[in-house]
């Protein structure tokens, strides 16, 4: 009877300790939904999208669009902007054209005019408003648009890069395939390759494609490159029959912006820690990297890799008083290696709250 009698307290006593679990756990939850709809009351998001009455435009057109700004959590029209701007971005990435428009219950109207003398190419449409450019521009709206002559050609000209970035020192390849309306293979066309580097002719070459209208188009980028602004043009001869095409080649500078992202939100120093991260490159997009966590005395305390695009996670163990860097020795695509002292995002360790005897490891990125 008494074993029985400590059965059922103990029974009832773990009922009670669940129960408590349970009414502290929806009372967070309850304030951190309180807390979350008091800040997106306060601080908005704002989406943009804007209509277009087609995607294909040829020089002396004008491109036509309807905006619509809205708050990003309701979708109702926004009431927090009531101006938005819109600019036209060319194949090289400079802003060729900008308007700024009145934005009216959430709605506004606009245009460009494509000139004479645009290049071809794709383009890309950016909205955002002032309030927007408080959040990362990835929420800006962004839509690619084609201008062209419509001109019918008269060889079929296709340029495919062999990797998807190049770097300083890099070799760029490209593989070139011709072919005439029939879509018969151009034996032996007669190819003339320039490179251009920030809108200046680098270097220029001649080839010549093989039986099958093939052909590998190289050029070797300089060690001392500084621009993200190169363009291959090709100009195939065949017979009385001359055709071009050209592509932007996809370089890197290696400038990669890290953020980390430890497990649960903070790390506890003197454990061992999971940290997850993600590296993008100087497009904004996903950068495979990796390398080595080292404190203030250049003691290497990790290493990472990413496992893709630019995303993975390592183990570390962090104390209290030390300060450390991510430090990139590779980024995979480019062959390129880096010293020691390239690339260091700082990652301090903040004492606790004083009601907690241990202290928690922030990443914040610095600089």
């Amino acid at each position: 009877m008494k074993r029985l009698s400590l059965y059922t307290i103990f029974v009832f006593a773990v009922t009670v300790v669940i129960a408590g679990f349970r009414f502290v756990d929806e009372q967070f939850l309850e304030k951190l939904k309180s807390k979350l709809t008091a800040f997106n009351q306060q601080y908005p998001e704002e989406r943009i999208y804007l209509q277009f009455d087609k995607t294909l435009f040829k020089p002396g057109e004008i491109v036509w669009y309807k905006a619509y700004v809205l708050n990003g959590t309701t979708l109702a029209p926004t009431t927090v902007s009531t101006a938005m701007y819109v600019e036209l971005v060319d194949p090289r990435g400079a802003v060729v054209k900008k308007s700024e428009l009145y934005v009216e219950d959430g709605a506004a109207h606009g245009d460009f005019m494509i000139s004479q003398g645009m290049p071809g190419g794709l383009y890309t449409v950016r909205a955002f408003t002032r309030w927007m450019q408080n959040f990362p521009e990835e929420n800006f709206f962004t839509k690619e648009i084609t201008i062209q002559s419509v001109i019918t050609p008269r060889l079929l000209l296709k340029v495919d890069f062999e990797k998807k970035a190049y770097g300083k020192t890099d070799t760029v390849v490209a593989k070139l395939k011709a072919r005439n309306l029939k879509d018969q293979p151009i034996a032996q066309a007669s190819i003339k390759a320039i490179l251009n580097l920030k809108g200046t002719e680098y270097q220029s070459k001649t080839f010549q494609a093989n039986d099958n209208g093939e052909a590998d188009i190289a050029f070797q980028l300089p060690a001392d490159l500084n621009t993200t602004d190169g363009l291959l043009q090709l100009i195939v001869s065949y017979g009385m029959i001359e055709e071009s095409i050209s592509r932007s080649v996809p370089i890197v500078l290696n400038k990669i912006q890290m953020r980390f992202f430890p497990e649960g939100g903070e790390m506890l120093a003197g454990s061992n820690g999971r940290v997850a991260f993600e590296a993008l490159n100087e497009f904004n997009k996903g950068a495979d990297v990796e390398g080595i966590i080292v404190d203030e005395t250049d003691r290497t305390v990790s290493k990472f890799e990413s496992y893709h695009l630019g995303m993975g996670a390592f183990k570390m163990q962090a104390q209290d008083g030390h300060t450390y860097s991510a430090r990139i020795t590779s980024i995979h695509g480019t062959g390129n290696r880096f010293p020691a002292e390239a690339s260091a995002i700082s990652c301090v360790v903040f004492p606790s709250r004083a009601a907690r005897p241990s202290f928690i490891g922030v990443f914040t990125p610095v600089g």
